[in-house]
């Protein structure tokens, strides 16, 4: 009987059709994401480190930037470098690449929930040059913001 059951359990496990689909092994390899290069060909890497501060006017949003404008008054329309969020009081950091030899300035402004500006602040090293090999450092910027 025993001989009969282990037969009939071959006979079809043979007849079963076989997976077209091989089984993955646990440790499948992750393919790598496609690194996204940006065109920096021509363009210095310039890092801002500095401080800031709200100042009186409360704003809904602040934001960093270099701009070939000056900051104050400010200017309708910008030309912009680059501009980076700043999350609450106290350092700041941006990077943004910048076509060499570029003067321009770097100002932090305090927008309303429109987008409006509300207050500004003004580097001392404005306007400053951006061009060099390597990181283009500009360091102990300190920004107050005050009205316009």
């Amino acid at each position: 009987m025993r001989t009969l059951v282990c037969a009939l359990l071959a006979v079809a496990a043979m007849s079963c059709e076989k997976s077209k689909t091989a089984p993955v092994p646990a440790t499948a390899p992750v393919p790598e994401a496609k690194k996204v290069k940006a065109d920096t060909a021509g363009k210095a890497e310039v890092e801002f480190f500095g401080t800031w501060s709200e100042g009186e006017v409360k704003a809904a949003k602040y934001v960093f930037v270099a701009q070939a404008e000056p900051c104050t008054p400010a200017p309708e329309k910008a030309t912009r470098f680059g501009e980076e969020t700043l999350t609450r009081p106290g350092p700041l950091f941006a990077e943004f690449y910048i076509p060499q030899g570029t003067v321009g300035h770097a100002c932090v402004y305090g927008l309303d929930e429109s987008g409006k500006i509300v207050s500004a602040a003004n580097s001392t090293q404005n306007p400053m040059t951006f061009k060099g090999e390597g990181e283009v450092i500009f360091g102990k910027l300190d920004y107050a913001l005050k009205a316009p």
